[in-house]
C-alpha cells in the first residue's frame, strides 16, 4: 500500500498572497525606512554600551571623562529615506569618522598639539590651564618644588592615530540587522 500526499495550490489563496507581497514590494520605501530605523537603533545601542571601551593604553580620566562616548551615541540621527531603494543613517559627531578610519591629527589654530600629561590637563586647553606654564623643550611645564618642573603638556607637530577597532560594528552585523528587519515586513503576509 502506498501513501500519497497531494499538494496543490488553491489559486485564489495564492493570488491573494502574491498581491499582498506585491503590495509590500511596491511600498519598499516604508520597509526600507523601517529597516534603516532598526540599524540606527542598533548602532546607537552599540555606542551606548561602549562604557569606556574607547579608552586606550594611555587613557587618563579628566573633567569630562565619559562624555565623549555619550555624545557619539546621541549623535545618531533618524534615518532619511533617499528614494524607494536607499536610505541613510548618519552620525553627526565630528570625530567618529576619524575614529573609524584613523589618520593624521594636526593643529589648526596653533603651532603644536598639546598632549595632556597629567589628568587635570585632560580636556583643558593650555591657555585655560590656570597656572603659569613655561616652555621647556617640547613640553609646557609648571614650577614644582625647588628647581623642579612638573610637565603638564607635551607639544607635538602632529599625531598619526590608527583606526579604533570596534569604533563601528562590523559590516556583517549591520547587514544582518538590516536583513532581519527587512524580512520582518513579509512575515505578516506569509503567516496569514
Amino acid at each position: 500500500m502506498s501513501v500519497i500526499i497531494e499538494i496543490s495550490i488553491i489559486e485564489d489563496t495564492a493570488t491573494v498572497k502574491l498581491r499582498e507581497l506585491d503590495s509590500v514590494l511596491n511600498n519598499s520605501g516604508e520597509v526600507l525606512f523601517s529597516a534603516a530605523q532598526k540599524v540606527k537603533d542598533f548602532v546607537q545601542l552599540y555606542h551606548e554600551g561602549f562604557d569606556g571601551s574607547w579608552r586606550g593604553s594611555h587613557y587618563m580620566s579628566g573633567p569630562r571623562s565619559g562624555e565623549w562616548e555619550k555624545e557619539v551615541a546621541a549623535s545618531w540621527q533618524e534615518p532619511v529615506l533617499i528614494d524607494d531603494h536607499s536610505a541613510s543613517v548618519v552620525n553627526t559627531h565630528p570625530h567618529l569618522a576619524h575614529k573609524i578610519t584613523g589618520g593624521i591629527i594636526a593643529p589648526v589654530h596653533a603651532k603644536y598639539l598639546t598632549i595632556p600629561l597629567v589628568p587635570e590637563a585632560k580636556g583643558v586647553p593650555a591657555r585655560e590651564f590656570g597656572e603659569d606654564l613655561h616652555m621647556v623643550g617640547h613640553v609646557l611645564a609648571r614650577k614644582g618644588v625647588g628647581k623642579n618642573i612638573v610637565p603638564i603638556y607635551a607639544l607635538v607637530d602632529s599625531v598619526d592615530q590608527g583606526p579604533w577597532l570596534g569604533a563601528i560594528p562590523p559590516q556583517s552585523e549591520l547587514q544582518t540587522v538590516f536583513d532581519e528587519a527587512f524580512i520582518l515586513a513579509f512575515e505578516p503576509v506569509l503567516a496569514g
